[in-house]
């Protein structure tokens, strides 16, 4: 069972989720307690582990009082000092419980089938969900423009908050753009492509989770640990964090030498 975003958590294909800000896992906090469903999901529980920023006494005693085995609370927040990447953190509460033979992420179960016959080598995500962790939109189009010019097969993925943004419009100009309806099919998509460049954001650690080689462009955040991590994931680190000051050519050569060395 997973309290997540139900489109998000279906990436772990868990038997049951349940929304985290739906009624169920939310009577957790009300006033007047834990709600039957609730406490019907986590009596069958072995261990419940909940990352909450800041948990009350009152919580932590109500998951207790409903689940008869263990119950580890832990703050989803890395140290603000240190450079333990975000999956170690994650996993830290488990440690000494359960065995993690494979502590990188993975999405290992079965993807939908794509509708589309066929693939592009190169997939660039310009967009993120900070806007100071983005490198300029002039910039991939630049980018793009230069790989097409290599002879590199290069889709664009665009999401809603790049809609929002107005970004997408020059980049569409040469390559083909798509915009995944769900994770699991944005999963599914990555998995079929050679290689993935973007911003400090969630794509790219979906994109390292089902295999594909990665390249990251980092700026103001930390990359020790926010980068993606996985078979083949490479990081452009800015100056300073600076964005801005990351050179298209650069990243073309490092996306030119990465494909020449895959299979």
């Amino acid at each position: 069972m997973l309290v997540a975003n139900p489109h998000i958590g279906a990436l772990a294909f868990p038997g049951r989720v349940i929304p985290w800000d739906g009624p169920v896992w939310g009577s957790l906090f009300a006033d007047d307690g834990p709600s039957i469903d609730l406490v019907h999901a986590l009596v069958s529980c072995d261990c419940v582990v909940a990352y909450l920023t800041s948990p009350s006494v009152e919580v932590e005693q109500r998951l207790r009082d409903s689940c008869p085995g263990d119950v580890l609370l832990a703050d989803p927040r890395p140290p603000e000092t240190g450079h333990c990447h975000i999956s170690s953190h994650l996993l830290a509460p488990l440690r000494g419980r359960v065995a993690v033979a494979d502590p990188l992420p993975r999405i290992r179960a079965p993807l939908p089938t794509l509708s589309e016959p066929r693939s592009h080598g190169v997939i660039v995500h310009p967009g993120g969900g900070g806007q100071h962790k983005c490198w300029p939109a002039s910039r991939f189009a630049e980018l793009i423009a230069q790989l097409c010019d290599h002879g590199a097969d290069v889709a664009v993925l665009l999401g809603p908050v790049e809609a929002d943004r107005g970004i997408g419009s020059e980049l569409a100009q040469r390559v083909p753009v798509f915009r995944p309806q769900s994770p699991l099919k944005l999963a599914a998509r990555l998995a079929s492509a050679k290689l993935f460049v973007g911003n400090d954001s969630g794509p790219g650690h979906v994109a390292a989770a089902v295999g594909t080689p990665v390249i990251t462009l980092f700026g103001p955040t930390q990359a020790p640990v926010w980068r993606p991590i996985g078979r083949s994931c490479r990081v452009i680190r800015a100056p300073d964090g600076d964005l801005a000051t990351i050179e298209v050519s650069e990243v073309r050569d490092l996306v030119l030498n990465t494909l020449e060395r895959l299979p």
